[in-house]
């Protein structure tokens, strides 16, 4: 399917799967939040193509040869510079569409979406560069950050990740079917603090979606996970996080599993800052715990930080989208007003 936008009409919803042509209006290109925030942005010639985890493909014609390319918006609070979603798009639509990636690298499997500070990646064939915004990620990378930095990515089912500070974590696996919304990912957090919004991988089976650490290993079932491993100290802290408040302001929350290395099942969380805290190095074991928001926020501030810039938040206020700061990398923040030609942004009045 094709479909072509006139002037002033919205981008498709993410009912509407297939190829999209979109039309900028007043420096202005409209789409869903979720597929500004989760899809994959990558170069075709000139045109800026949009690749979203359901299986959507939107193009932006001609994007690349404006000296001032549209900004992307849902038409309220998320708001994409053009600048900035070039810089997400600064590697080659074919990278995803097929196989034979960058140094025969294979399918790339992710992107980055947020740096600040020095964040590198060793790739499976041994090389290694500094990250930056717009990078691909392949299975098989080994991220890592350095004092002070952070990084956010965003894996081609929609999972969001944000890696905090000195930390090392390895893309082990991850294969995804956008037609049938399977797959199976694999990802391992050797040191340091790391939170995730799952994508669609995790929805399609309880063991579809794993994070493992050197002590332990967490199933997932839709949800939003903070993990923190020290191999120094040996201290581990794994925790549910909320998802959501419903109309009636109940507090809601997805499921993980907890087993050791060996295969012992510890047993599932299902509450929202419920989870498991332990020290191996101690020959402690996992102790269930009920954490308040206030204890929460002492340890995940950094990290969640980073990933609520890029993933999609499901309470009624969304959170803005990462915009670049002046003179550095892409970190997270509102974006400021457009400058130049373009005008504010403009109210929807029908569905995006």
């Amino acid at each position: 399917m094709r479909t072509d936008f006139a002037p002033g009409e919205f981008g498709a919803s993410r009912e509407a799967l297939g190829t999209h042509v979109l039309t900028p209006k007043n420096g202005f290109v409209f789409l869903g939040r979720d597929v500004l925030v989760t899809g994959t942005y990558a170069r075709q010639g000139v045109d800026l193509v949009v690749l979203d985890p359901e299986g959507g493909r939107y193009i932006i014609k001609g994007f690349f040869l404006l000296d001032h390319p549209p900004s992307l918006t849902d038409g309220g609070e998320t708001f994409i510079p053009g600048e900035l979603a070039a810089s997400f798009a600064s590697i080659a639509h074919d990278q995803f569409a097929q196989a034979g990636g960058a140094a025969g690298r294979g399918v790339s499997i992710g992107q980055v979406r947020s740096v600040t500070g020095i964040v590198t990646v060793t790739h499976a064939d041994g090389t290694q560069s500094t990250l930056k915004v717009g990078d691909a990620l392949y299975m098989a990378d080994i991220i890592e950050s350095g004092a002070g930095a952070k990084v956010g990515l965003v894996m081609v089912d929609g999972t969001t990740f944000g890696l905090g500070e000195n930390g090392e974590l390895v893309l082990d696996e991850l294969v995804y079917d956008p037609a049938t919304k399977g797959g199976k990912s694999t990802v391992t957090l050797l040191s340091g603090a790391a939170g995730f919004v799952s994508g669609t991988i995790a929805k399609s089976g309880q063991d579809a979606m794993q994070f493992k650490t050197p002590v332990g290993t967490i199933g997932i079932r839709g949800t939003k996970v903070f993990v923190s491993f020290d191999p120094v100290s040996g201290d581990v802290t794994i925790l549910n996080r909320p998802t959501g408040v419903t109309p009636t302001g109940q507090i809601t929350a997805g499921e993980i599993f907890l087993s050791l290395p060996d295969g012992t099942p510890i047993g599932a969380v299902t509450s929202g800052n419920g989870g498991w805290q332990w020290n191996p190095r101690t020959g402690s074991t996992p102790t269930q715990v009920q954490l308040t928001e206030a204890q929460v926020q002492n340890v995940v501030t950094n990290v969640e930080n980073t990933i609520n810039q890029i993933a999609p938040t499901p309470t009624a206020t969304p959170t803005p989208t990462p915009t670049q700061t002046p003179g550095g990398d892409a970190t997270g923040g509102q974006a400021p007003a457009p400058t130049g030609d373009a005008t504010p942004t403009p109210t929807p009045t029908g569905e995006t």
